[in-house]
């Protein structure tokens, strides 16, 4: 009796902390932006939520203090995220007196990174339900910004295959959750087609037409190219794993294909406006200043305590490509080579490594779900972009994304302590 009511209660108290969890990213969704000009009273709801979830036990686990757990990090892990938030606070605040507000803007997005060691705690207690809320608070969260930036720039059907982009204050599309919400919809449709869920394949397929809005509208080079290789990459694998998929998908296909070619007519045209204007992008801006970016990085280490320690956060560079001195740069290793320094940029690898090298081995769902390999893509897509030709890495939704790499390597055990970042 007792044992039941303490599950209860356990039961209870994860749920609560589920949603918080999907409250937090509604609030950010809906009422703040990828990177806020100022904080308001929504980015402190954000912060409030995130503190009540990740709790007092969270930073204790974080920093090692708990013997049961701390036990089972790999060290490197531990030594990796510490260095990160301590040596280059120590280097800007106290060594370079870097501003506050540059320093505060720099280390936020820096906790971001590492939320998933901060919920750990949280999520081992039932990895498989976290990873099916994680998945639907990072779709909102793209929908959201989706039809956010379909409003604020006024885009039109008409503007696809005609502008190489459009004017935006808030730039939600550079947002992560974006790439992801596109890649992950249009990937789980094409399995649901593939299985003879054509309402269901149907119905995702039209949610992810609003990420496709913007991302042809934007003209996004990257997500266009990757996005479509994963599609063709899923519809591969389903097929070749089930042999249910390959004698059943033909009928449940007949309908789609009846639509493509209803509309191909219009799908040609649209299709050859938006391959010119790849092409004229890619001539007119190329790789949009990204290895001229790595290069005034590296000019800039001029001592040995930027080449180990970096300007550390709140630090500044002088960036020819925008003739004034900026922040961040669009690649994430650059990025932390300039403010953390060669150590610095040696931790953010390790840290990743324990993150990606066991995103394939969980069993948190069942290896034949057909979640799994749209969440995986999107994961794979979305990284691509934001940690080598974007600034999405500063981002909360990438430490949602990160967060579903850890589950991704988590076992399906209520009582499991085992994850991405857990020693073999």
């Amino acid at each position: 009796m007792i044992k039941n009511t303490h599950v209860s209660i356990v039961s209870i108290k994860e749920k609560i902390y589920l949603v918080i969890f999907l409250v937090m990213s509604i609030v950010y969704a809906f009422f703040s932006s990828p990177s806020p000009n100022q904080i308001g009273l929504y980015e402190i709801l954000i912060a409030l939520c995130l503190t009540a979830i990740v709790g007092f036990k969270g930073v204790f686990f974080t920093l090692g203090y708990q013997a049961e757990t701390s036990r089972n990090i790999h060290v490197l892990a531990i030594i990796s995220f510490l260095f990160l938030v301590v040596v280059p606070t120590i280097t800007g605040l106290i060594v370079l007196e870097n501003e506050i507000s540059n320093y505060i803007r720099d280390i936020v997005p820096m906790l971001y990174l590492i939320l998933p060691i901060f919920i750990f705690h949280r999520v081992k207690i039932n990895p498989s339900e976290w990873m099916r809320w994680v998945v639907f608070s990072i779709c909102v969260i793209g929908l959201a910004y989706s039809i956010r930036q379909i409003i604020e720039s006024n885009i039109l059907i008409s503007d696809i295959g005609s502008k190489t982009g459009f004017i935006t204050e808030n730039y939600f599309i550079l947002d992560p959750a974006v790439f992801f919400t596109a890649t992950f919809l249009t990937c789980y449709s094409a399995v649901l087609f593939l299985q003879s869920y054509f309402l269901k394949g149907l119905s995702l397929a039209v949610l992810a037409m609003a990420p496709w809005f913007i991302i042809l509208a934007a003209v996004s080079r990257s997500a266009i190219t990757l996005i479509l290789i994963a599609l063709l990459a899923i519809i591969f694998l389903t097929i070749a794993r089930s042999k249910t998929t390959k004698l059943s998908s033909f009928k449940t296909m007949i309908p789609v294909v009846a639509i493509l070619v209803f509309m191909s007519p219009e799908l040609v045209t649209l299709f050859s406006k938006i391959w010119i204007i790849l092409l004229e992008k890619y001539e007119n801006v190329g790789v949009n200043g990204r290895l001229f970016e790595i290069q005034y990085v590296v000019e800039n280490i001029d001592n040995i305590r930027t080449l180990l320690f970096g300007e550390g956060w709140g630090g500044l560079i002088d960036s020819p490509l925008f003739s004034d001195s900026v922040r961040f740069t669009h690649n994430s290793f650059s990025y932390f080579l300039f403010k953390s320094g060669v150590i610095g940029l040696m931790a953010f690898i390790v840290y990743l490594y324990f993150l990606f090298s066991k995103m394939f081995s969980g069993d948190v769902l069942n290896k034949k779900s057909a979640i799994i390999l749209p969440v995986q893509a999107a994961i794979i897509v979305t990284s691509i972009i934001h940690f080598l030709l974007a600034a999405g890495f500063k981002s909360l939704t990438i430490g949602m994304v990160l967060t579903l790499i850890m589950l991704l390597g988590m076992k399906n055990n209520r009582n499991s302590t085992k994850s991405s970042l857990i020693r073999d």
